[in-house]
Formats: structure tokens, C-alpha cells, sequence
């Protein structure tokens, strides 16, 4: 029973562990590297409809800005990530370095845009906002503007 509910529990975190390993969050110790690349350029247009892309790119960098939430005592602990999945984002030709550094720009864009987020939360934190709506609508509002960009 003990070995049962062990494995069980080893399994559930090696699943978790393993369902991530595509996410790599933005870090300026680690850059990105030719080896997170991972993605086939023919997923493009099984997974975006059509005219999203005229062509097939010969980058691309998939990146979300993601968010967990928590209450604490008297505040929401909010933790703002910026991540790029690993499994959709490819380079065609391995051996141009201009695409690898034209896509860590983008990732670094979306840095910004999650400090600019992390910046609204913590005035929020330091307010004791205690609102959820509040933290989604200042959420929303940097997003919107990293969408114009």
C-alpha cells in the first residue's frame, strides 16, 4: 500500500515535471538558445487558422505572460511569469544567429510588459487591495497594451 500510493505520487510529479519542461521562463542569466527551439515550422498551420501567416516564418518565438494567484492575509499574492513554450517555437534555418537574437528581443518585449505587470500588482499589494477585480482589471490594461505592440 505504502510502495502504491509512493509511486502514485512519484508519477504524479514526474508528469507535472515533464508537462512543463516545455516552458522556459524568461531569464537574463539564461538566454535563449538554439536547443529551446524545439517546434516544427508544418505545426504553424495545423494550429493557427488560415491568414494568420501568409508564409511559413522562418522564426518563431511562442511566449505567454502567465499568472498564479493566492490570498494571503490581506492581499493576493500574484506571481506574473513570461515564458516561451518550447514546443512551438522553431527556427528554420538553424544557422542564421540573426533569427535566435530577433527572437529573444521579442521574448525581452514581453519582459518588460511583465514588469510593467508585476510593477501594478505590487502597488496593489502595498494598497492591501483586497478586489481580485482589481488586480484583472490592471492586468488586462498592460496586456492590452502589449497586444497594440
Amino acid at each position: 500500500m505504502l510502495t502504491t500510493i509512493f509511486f502514485v505520487i512519484v508519477f504524479a510529479l514526474s508528469t507535472n515535471v515533464s508537462a512543463q519542461d516545455n516552458m522556459k521562463r524568461w531569464s537574463k542569466e539564461f538566454p535563449i538558445t538554439i536547443d529551446d527551439f524545439k517546434g516544427l515550422p508544418s505545426e504553424v498551420e495545423t494550429r493557427y487558422p488560415k491568414g494568420v501567416f501568409n508564409d511559413i516564418p522562418a522564426a518563431y518565438l511562442a511566449t505567454s505572460i502567465s499568472f498564479e494567484t493566492r490570498y494571503a492575509t490581506n492581499y493576493w499574492e500574484v506571481s506574473v511569469m513570461n515564458e516561451m513554450d518550447r514546443n512551438l517555437s522553431f527556427v528554420n534555418d538553424t544557422t542564421v544567429k540573426y533569427w535566435l537574437q530577433h527572437e529573444q528581443i521579442h521574448f525581452n518585449i514581453n519582459e518588460v510588459y511583465a514588469r510593467k505587470i508585476r510593477r501594478a500588482v505590487e502597488i496593489l499589494q502595498k494598497r492591501n487591495e483586497r478586489n481580485i477585480d482589481a488586480y484583472n482589471k490592471v492586468i488586462d490594461l498592460k496586456l492590452n497594451k502589449l497586444d497594440s505592440v
